[in-house]
């Protein structure tokens, strides 16, 4: 046996055989014997087989790497393959919905409600677009698919060729008379020519903001003026001024076909009395209480009353159709103006053509704006909140200016652009006491915006109260707590420290 002979040998003899052996020989021992069961069989002159084994290990720990390193690539490989298919999927979908002529889907379309960052965002862009008068794209190719807005379309090109026609037949014949000493009948007697109406349109005022020749004259926040100045020499529009002026003529005309007759139109039932400054506004029949009277003159629903012989140039009706580039100045702005036009007690020429002037910025702004906003962001809190502003100043100011705003003629195109058939987002059962309120004012909102649509003035009580709680509450919106802002809230302090004021 072998163990036998191993055994057999002299003690010492082994012991010195041992200490010959050379460490690589003793390990390629150790590894021979623990990979191998069969190495306790082989005998001492059969030594000369252990590298062939050695190499027999290698190439299996070679082979076990490769089928581990295929199966981390096969593992690695399969997100990917999967990415790639949804992918494509989503590729091809969107290039079908891109063949179909479907709108690309945005911000607007999320099932979920949009975060503060992502409505800042929007909001950012949109004041942006605003205040540079940018419009979406597409805008000048709008189908004529409602039958109410072609037919408003061809009353309002009618209308154009009636005064076109008036203004080029009428001119020479009445030519003497325009120089005589003709007054007209809300007139005073011997007032020179360049107290009457300019008649000049909105869009024939030049291009750009503050190209009016009124804007400079209306009150406007401490930016700064943002018109162009144009040297005469270089303006290519300078030609125009050598045409003789013959808008009084128009004027003239126009005041004797078009009597003043409060019920002819039930948008002008709310005309007021131009006799003089110190005449009140309301009717004075012995029913009015005093309650009454305070809330006519709080400065959230007040009216301008017209001096006596003012008579106010012709609303432009073209800004409610026109699809150019012209800049709009921004909405804030012009509702700071007209607030600053409605806190005055009387109104001289002056100052109702600049009412007429800031109403047709006011209504070409806003035209702009929800053009704008329909494309890009859902219904919210400060969109339905200065559509309200701007449908009050708009219908107070008809109610000031009575039939020379020609609200029977723009008003339902106008008032078409402004879809209120919006679904606000209900309130959950633990939403918090502002997200309420806020709901709340937006419901309110939208039922004064539908009177409003119909060309009437809702409740001046509920008109108050809705504007307290829009600029002057806490839980409004951010955007209204915003400086810009704080003319209204003065107003509405100056209100409150008068009725608690001690008697």
């Amino acid at each position: 046996m072998l163990q036998s002979a191993v055994f057999g040998v002299h003690g010492d003899q082994q012991q010195g055989e041992a200490l010959k052996l050379s460490l690589p020989q003793l390990s390629k021992e150790f590894i021979v014997e623990e990979a191998s069961p069969q190495a306790s069989s082989i005998r001492p002159g059969q030594g000369v087989e252990i590298p062939v084994v050695q190499d027999e290990i290698k190439d299996h720990a070679k082979a076990r790497r490769r089928r581990h390193s295929r199966l981390l690539s096969l593992t690695s490989a399969i997100p990917l393959i999967a990415i790639l298919m949804f992918w494509s999927v989503c590729s091809a979908a969107h290039s079908r919905e891109r063949l179909t002529g479907a709108v690309r889907r945005r911000l607007s379309d999320q099932d979920g409600e949009i975060d503060d960052v992502e409505q800042s965002v929007l909001e950012g862009c949109l004041a942006l677009e605003e205040h540079l008068g940018i419009l979406p794209p597409g805008e000048h190719a709008t189908p004529y698919d409602n039958r109410s807005r072609r037919v408003a379309e061809l009353a309002f090109m009618f209308y154009e060729a009636a005064a076109t026609h008036e203004l080029m037949h009428g001119a020479h014949s009445a030519s003497g008379e325009a120089s005589s000493s003709t007054t007209f009948p809300c007139q005073f007697q011997g007032q020179p020519l360049e107290s009457h109406p300019t008649g000049q349109g909105f869009l024939e005022q030049g291009h750009g903001v503050g190209a009016s020749a009124h804007a400079d004259s209306l009150p406007t926040p401490p930016e700064g003026n943002n018109g162009v100045e144009k040297t005469p020499a270089l303006d290519p529009d300078g030609w125009l001024d050598i045409i003789p002026d013959i808008s009084a003529l128009y004027e003239h005309q126009a005041q004797q076909q078009v009597p003043r007759d409060a019920g002819s139109n039930d948008l002008r039932a709310g005309t007021p009395s131009t006799s003089a400054c110190a005449v009140r506004r309301a009717a004075e029949n012995g029913e009015d209480t005093p309650e009454d009277a305070a809330t006519r003159d709080h400065p959230f629903v007040r009216l301008p009353v017209l001096a006596n012989g003012v008579v106010p140039r012709h609303f432009d009706v073209s800004v409610v159709t026109y699809r150019g580039q012209r800049a709009a100045r921004p909405l804030t702005r012009v509702l700071l103006s007209l607030r600053h036009l409605f806190r005055q007690p009387c109104l001289d020429q002056g100052g109702a053509n600049r009412l007429v002037i800031a109403l047709e910025e006011l209504v070409y702004a806003a035209l702009v704006g929800v053009r704008t906003r329909a494309l890009v962001a859902p219904p919210d809190l400060p969109m339905l909140g200065k559509y309200f502003l701007t449908f009050d100043f708009i219908v107070a100011g008809a109610q000031v200016l009575g039939p020379s705003m020609h609200l029977d003629i723009w008003w339902n195109l106008f008032a078409e652009h402004f879809d209120l058939t919006v679904a606000l987002p209900p309130l959950h059962k633990h939403s918090r006491h502002c997200s309420t309120v806020q709901k709340i004012l937006a419901d309110r909102l939208l039922a004064a915006l539908r009177i409003y649509k119909e060309g009437r003035r809702p409740p001046l009580k509920d008109v108050i109260e809705l504007k307290r709680l829009l600029l002057c509450s806490p839980y409004t919106h951010r955007r209204f707590k915003q400086s810009l802002w704080d003319p209204w809230r003065e107003d509405e302090e100056l209100i409150l420290a008068k009725e608690h004021r001690p008697r």
